[in-house]
């Protein structure tokens, strides 16, 4: 496991401890750890989308952000399981994942 990985994996580990008891998407994308995932830049997209193939969660903001793409598919909206395959079809186009 190289740094990159390390650190996103423990920013992970913190985001989802900080956001376990919330239901509100827009606290959870808020939060430190968040965003720290999101600065670690385009480098963790694999690791986001291959994060969403195993444990889908609200990643979506942060790779709209780190990709500026947003592959969502009409009434997937709110959706985790939709918008995770979106996104995961969207990856295995760019390559990013198998």
């Amino acid at each position: 496991m190289d740094e990159l990985e390390l650190k996103f994996k423990e920013l992970l580990k913190q985001w989802k401890d900080e956001t376990k008891t919330s239901s509100f998407v827009s606290k959870m994308t808020s939060t430190k750890s968040y965003k720290d995932i999101i600065d670690l830049g385009p480098s963790v997209i694999p690791l986001l989308l291959k994060e969403l193939q195993t444990n889908p969660n609200w990643y979506f903001d942060a790779l709209r952000i780190l990709s500026n793409e947003d592959p969502h598919k009409a009434g997937h909206e709110g959706k985790l399981i939709d918008l995770a395959n979106d996104w995961i079809e969207w990856g295995k186009k760019k390559k990013y994942i198998k």
